[in-house]
């Protein structure tokens, strides 16, 4: 449909897939535009850059219509996993004419809402964790879902040894983290970053003389200060892995 009107119009979704988007046609008001079935929309940053090409727009664009400085624009596209502020998100979605929800998720409202209700908690593999800013990841569609009674912002983690084995992990096991509580206890499995290897692992939380440290059955990993971690979340549920 020829509407005269060369610039893409952003409507309003019908439907939204969080992962490859099929060729469709979305109509309202008279404008319409199509998702292109070669664009692999799994990050916030994939979406960013898919609606600065429907608009034609460059960075600056984006800097000059949304005025969220430079610097924070240049961020979003070299370091996705830097935390964007909420006032920052709603700028950018103003001026971009799109869901604030659907750029930062991949989801609308409606379907947040709904998933959030039923309890639907994402799996994820560990190797999947840096892809993502780790506090939007119960907000995302990861390589699995379950379902938990447990209220919390809640992904599932696939641990990927048996290094937790003495704490009854297993590899292939689902350790459901609440992002939510990051507050260690003594014997808690938590999910935690290295900060001076830039790993992510499911490590168990010990209280001693010089406080909480991080540890696995595999002593040859050695002690982790609970200083030089970064915990994501606290493990509220353990998932066993049936395909064995």
């Amino acid at each position: 449909m020829d509407t005269g009107n060369t610039e893409p119009i952003l409507v309003r979704f019908s439907e939204q897939v969080n992962h490859r988007h099929s060729a469709q046609e979305i109509g309202q008001n008279e404008e319409v535009f199509f998702y292109s079935n070669e664009c692999d929309m799994t990050s916030f940053r994939d979406r960013l850059k898919y609606m600065l090409n429907e608009r034609g727009w460059k960075q600056a664009d984006l800097v000059r219509k949304s005025g969220v400085s430079k610097a924070v624009i240049s961020v979003l596209f070299s370091d996705p996993l830097k935390d964007l502020r909420v006032s920052s998100l709603l700028s950018i979605a103003k001026a971009l004419g799109c869901d604030p929800l659907w750029l930062y998720t991949g989801k609308e409202s409606g379907t947040y809402v709904a998933d959030t209700h039923l309890g639907k908690v994402s799996v994820w593999e560990m190797s999947d964790l840096t892809e993502h800013p780790t506090d939007a990841l119960h907000t995302l569609d990861g390589r699995d879902t379950i379902y938990s009674d447990y209220d919390g912002q809640l992904i599932g983690v696939i641990a990927n040894d048996d290094n937790l084995a003495g704490s009854g992990i297993k590899s292939g096991d689902i350790c459901v983290i609440d992002l939510a509580d990051r507050t260690p206890r003594h014997n808690d499995v938590v999910l935690a970053r290295i900060v001076s290897s830039e790993q992510d692992r499911l490590l168990k939380a010990l209280d001693g003389l010089s406080g909480i440290t991080l540890v696995t059955d595999d002593q040859r990993l050695g002690v982790v200060p609970i200083k030089d971690a970064i915990i994501f979340g606290r493990m509220v549920e353990l998932r066993r892995n049936t395909k064995e």
